[in-house]
């Protein structure tokens, strides 16, 4: 790959291929962006207050959740060794190491080791059995915000796998805490992830639990026959209940099963892309019909508006947490490449011709939309490139088949919208990462191009930007500059809508 000089857009390949004359179009004005962006902000506000009613009058057709007879128990939470005496200066030195970013009130410190919080022994053994090690970055200020019984929002950058690991020692804390189940009861803690492949994973990590700590679970999802997963429930008590949305709906609206009276800690997992997919009215529903006092967690690779909006309404006194925004994109190469709409396609070929040098190398193409999935895809195998590609409308079998594909090297790219890339989450060796189409927002750029920081440290983003393109250059400028990088004039001069007449 040509070096770069860390200025977007004057890279050696760049050079080579060619950059076009400015084209005579005519630019949005400042004035009539502010007034775009205004118009777009009030809509947005009109359809969340219309759809939150519509949610709650829905919500009726449920039965409500009975009152609880008990409180819920928060398993005590005692600071141990040095994490007691750290000073203010101390934790603030270690989350800006480590990319933490945290808002809320009296937010508890992050821990280095699991000896330093005090936890069932039993929960120790099996971390230790199963080798865990040091806290990731993730647990070590998600576990304290948890096990303290507060709410949590996390954002996790660029890692989507450790979020169960953020959350799974908390959560077997809290059952341990609670009184007995009797069979049939339950759960005590309810965990919702998106998909089958989601929720097997995290029941295995729980199984892992379980002959250590006692802590029982079942795995309510789609792939599996209902009456084999009612008839294990109706069989013994299981305190975690990993499931789907609309699996666990389903057997709500049936009156197989019930959520009032024992649940008492609420996990929404991957919650980034069960709103992309539209499971916000199944979210909100289950979290109504769970009972009165519960402690809520919510993990996201990316943060959307919808998600802010969701937190506000399901969260009391919560606290945020980022990890690894702007650290995971940091030391990618990021490229603006500047050309016309209807040129894209034929640089894109150019580009994957550049960057593919290897067999092993992969790329990762984000598209905004199924068809545009459809449409990439089709043009680069008649251009002889093995590419596959993946969107919310696909099957879970043609899902599987794609990534499979591209994780072993037989397709070098992939081709996919935000939502379906929630689940490309083992992927390593992505090269580079193209932005077809442009992010939605900046938390969307961040995970995009954080697959690129998983190559060495040595990935790059490539983004194309259209001359016309006002709006989305001035987000290119706040995405470039969040990752330490410098901005080329030209992207400057597009997103103030005036000619560049600089050299380039």
């Amino acid at each position: 790959m040509t070096t770069s000089n860390r200025i977007n857009g004057l890279n050696g390949r760049e050079d080579k291929v060619g950059v076009s004359a400015w084209w005579d179009k005519p630019y949005l004005s400042d004035n009539m962006l502010k007034f775009m962006q205004q118009k777009e902000n009030t809509s947005l506000r009109e359809r969340h207050a219309d759809y939150k009613s519509r949610l709650m009058s829905d919500a009726a057709r449920y039965p409500a959740p009975a009152s609880k007879s008990q409180q819920i128990l928060r398993p005590s939470f005692i600071y141990r060794g040095e994490a007691s005496k750290q000073s203010t200066a101390d934790v603030n030195a270690y989350r800006q190491a480590n990319a933490i970013t945290v808002v809320g009130r009296a937010v508890p410190t992050p821990i280095s080791r699991l000896a330093e919080i005090d936890i069932p022994d039993c929960v120790v053994g099996g971390a230790e059995a199963f080798d865990y090690g040091p806290p990731t970055v993730a647990q070590s200020q998600c576990w304290p915000v948890a096990l303290a019984g507060r709410d949590l929002l996390a954002v996790i950058y660029g890692k989507l796998g450790e979020n169960s690991q953020a959350y799974l020692i908390p959560a077997i804390v809290h059952a341990i805490a609670q009184p007995t189940l009797q069979t049939g009861d339950g759960p005590v803690v309810l965990v919702l992830v998106p998909t089958r492949r989601s929720a097997l994973q995290v029941h295995r990590q729980v199984t892992d639990f379980e002959k250590y700590s006692a802590v029982r679970s079942v795995c309510l999802c789609s792939g599996d026959w209902k009456e084999r997963q009612l008839k294990t429930l109706s069989k013994a008590s299981f305190q975690i209940w990993i499931a789907t949305p609309s699996r666990l709906l389903s057997f709500i609206e049936e009156g197989k099963v019930s959520l009032a009276g024992c649940c008492t800690f609420l996990v929404l997992d991957e919650v980034d892309a069960m709103l992309a997919v539209g499971f916000e009215k199944k979210l909100r529903t289950i979290a109504s019909l769970v009972g009165p006092t519960h402690q809520t967690l919510m993990f996201a690779a990316s943060r959307p508006i919808e998600l802010s909006h969701l937190a506000d309404d399901l969260l009391e006194d919560y606290i945020q947490v980022g990890i690894g925004q702007g650290k995971a994109i940091q030391n990618v190469e990021h490229v603006v490449i500047f050309c016309e709409k209807t040129e894209k396609m034929e640089r894109l070929v150019s580009l994957l011709d550049d960057v593919v040098n290897e067999a092993r190398d992969k790329v990762i193409v984000f598209a905004g939309s199924k068809l545009s999935v459809e449409e990439i895809v089709a043009e680069l195998r008649l251009q002889d490139w093995s590419a596959v590609g993946i969107h919310g409308a696909k099957t879970r079998i043609e899902r599987e088949w794609a990534l499979d594909g591209f994780r072993s090297g037989v397709a070098s790219v992939l081709v996919t919208t935000d939502v379906a890339t929630q689940r490309v989450d083992d992927v390593d060796a992505v090269r580079c990462v193209v932005n077809y189409e442009n992010p939605a927002s900046a938390d969307v750029y961040v995970t995009r191009v954080s697959y690129a920081s998983r190559c060495g440290g040595s990935g790059s983003a490539y983004t194309f930007l259209a001359p016309d393109d006002a709006r989305t250059a001035r987000e290119l400028i706040s995405y470039l500059e969040d990752a330490g990088q410098k901005v080329h004039p030209r992207i400057r001069a597009i997103a103030r809508g005036t000619p560049f007449c600089g050299r380039y």
